[in-house]
């Protein structure tokens, strides 16, 4: 303790000198200078940093929500146009018989040969009458698979209900594909009138 003591008195003795006292001013003065200097160029940057960083925000955002409405829109069209198509699909008047040679169409086309076909009508809601239609089809697996893709391209209004492959027997490599089919279509009551 006692040592600290001296230290300290010997400090503020040599403080007295009038050098130290000018050395010690000058130091007081350039911290005030280095102080003021400091705040006055980091004050300014950090402001234009934080600007910056908010002027980057800004334009995110504009671009994400223009991003984002070009979504939508384009959502929106392309629901435009299978509204259209569905209309037309629904709008779509054909018999059985028509049906029934168009899926075989596009069973030669793919390769696959129907070996069955049932019919069933369903009861008619909203003016609507489904028409299930149970087929047993033989044909490679890419066949049978691109039949069934291109089922919705079928004038009519056809969805595919349950699929169910199986192999045929014999060893051979064809498989047997049992589909149900549901094809909606209009009523008699709004079918437009023949001219």
């Amino acid at each position: 303790m006692k040592r600290l003591h001296a230290v300290v008195e010997h400090l503020l003795y040599a403080a007295r000198h009038p050098l130290v006292k000018a050395g010690i001013l000058a130091c007081g003065v350039s911290g005030v200078i280095f102080l003021v200097v400091g705040v006055g160029y980091w004050w300014p940057v950090q402001r234009d940093y934080r600007n910056l960083v908010e002027s980057i925000q800004t334009q995110r955002k504009a671009v994400v929500d223009t991003l984002h409405a070009a979504n939508v829109a384009q959502s929106y069209r392309r629901a435009l146009e299978g509204i259209a198509v569905l209309e037309k699909k629904l709008d779509y008047v054909s018999g059985q018989a028509e049906l029934v040679r168009n899926l075989g169409r596009l069973a030669k086309k793919r390769g696959v040969k129907i070996l069955s076909e049932s019919y069933e009508e369903g009861k008619a809601r909203s003016g609507y009458v489904p028409l299930y239609l149970n087929l047993t089809l033989k044909g490679g697996y890419r066949g049978l698979r691109k039949f069934l893709l291109d089922v919705p391209t079928l004038p009519s209004w056809s969805v595919v209900q349950e699929v169910r492959f199986e192999r045929s027997r014999g060893g051979s490599r064809l498989i047997k594909g049992y589909i149900r089919l549901i094809t909606y279509r209009k009523t008699k009551a709004q079918k437009p009138a023949a001219s």
